[in-house]
């Protein structure tokens, strides 16, 4: 058991073209922001922050952790976001919590009887898939598929979207799951708070953004060293 008291924990979520942040402070105290970023995540993001703090009437010295979603989402504003964290906590010593996207779904699905197939806007034409159960996320189930093979690949299990209406006929009828799953900064918080107070956050030298597809830098380097 952690003996820590996280009072101020910055909660920071660039996974989309939404900036997502909130400031917890004394004992229930919160300020948060929601904005449409497009894709400049890096213009904006510690100006932001900084903004949250003076709204706060708290300096960044007194943050005791923070929180970052780690996707699946947006290549390049999941890496401008885990940077940044990365920075602040290394600067001020302080932990770390990664929570995914897919991990406050498993924990708004614990009510549900048996495994659900949680799915996740990606482009236009496709989608992030993941198995919950029980509270519980298994990386390892965790696929893409074009929106056109949904159907075929849920294979009629049970299934709910995060954000986003599944087409007719893909979403569960079951009473235990709901049919969207919305969710928001202070979703990250809560998750991420309860692993806190456990003393579970992660290595911020291994903390990595949740990935399924490989980015188009990625896949230039990799041919690049092929054609050395």
């Amino acid at each position: 058991m952690n003996d820590h008291a996280y009072h101020n924990v910055l909660t920071v979520d660039t996974s989309s073209n939404v900036l997502r942040l909130v400031l917890k402070f004394g004992v229930d105290r919160t300020v948060r922001l929601i904005e449409d970023v497009a894709a400049s995540h890096g213009q904006m993001l510690v100006r932001k922050i900084q903004d949250l703090f003076v709204s706060a009437d708290l300096s960044i010295d007194q943050l005791d952790a923070i929180v970052v979603c780690t996707g699946p989402g947006s290549f390049t504003g999941l890496r401008v976001g885990l940077a940044a964290v990365k920075g602040m906590a290394e600067a001020l010593s302080i932990p770390v919590v990664g929570v995914s996207l897919f991990e406050i779904a498993a924990v708004k699905l614990l009510g549900a009887d048996g495994p659900v197939c949680v799915v996740l806007p990606f482009k236009r034409d496709a989608c992030f898939v993941a198995t919950v159960d029980s509270g519980r996320f298994d990386p390892e189930s965790m696929e893409a598929t074009p929106w056109v093979k949904l159907g075929e690949f849920l294979g009629g299990r049970s299934a709910t979207g995060i954000g986003v209406d599944l087409p007719p006929g893909l979403s569960t009828c079951a009473s235990t799951i709901p049919v969207r799953i919305e969710y928001d900064a202070a979703d990250l918080l809560h998750v991420g708070t309860a692993r806190l107070e456990v003393g579970d956050h992660d290595d911020i030298s291994r903390l990595q953004p949740l990935y399924v597809l490989k980015s188009k830098a990625e896949l230039r380097y990799e041919q690049r060293r092929k054609n050395r």
